[in-house]
């Protein structure tokens, strides 16, 4: 466990440029809200779910600190937390899961009431 705060985004990308990442977190977070309210399709859920959470996650300790809390340290890759394995995951499940629909959304909406 290494503590360190990422003034930056993947890898300390933009680290100069905490309000741009600041507002493109905001609209990640109000971009995947819509999505969930819109129109949640079976097999969505998780993935979606987990890309929330994370962009939750960052997001609150961007607003926080001004910075992201990272400490998982593997050693042979840049320090992240798990809000970024939550993102990660919840991209790669919502990849296969729409390479498992071949293109097509077929499935059925969740009903929210």
């Amino acid at each position: 466990l290494t503590y360190i705060l990422n003034p930056g985004g993947a890898f300390g990308v933009l680290g100069d440029r905490q309000g741009l990442l600041l507002g493109v977190s905001l609209l990640a977070v109000a971009a995947i809200l819509f999505t969930v309210f819109r129109s949640v399709r079976t097999g969505y859920v998780w993935p979606v779910g987990l890309l929330l959470g994370g962009a939750l996650g960052n997001l609150a300790d961007r607003i926080r600190y001004g910075k992201v809390v990272d400490f998982i340290d593997l050693g042979f890759w840049p320090v992240f937390n798990l809000a970024d394995v939550a993102i990660v995951a919840g991209a790669a499940l919502l990849a296969l899961a729409m390479l498992r629909r071949g293109g097509h959304d077929r499935g059925e909406r969740v009903d929210h009431a």
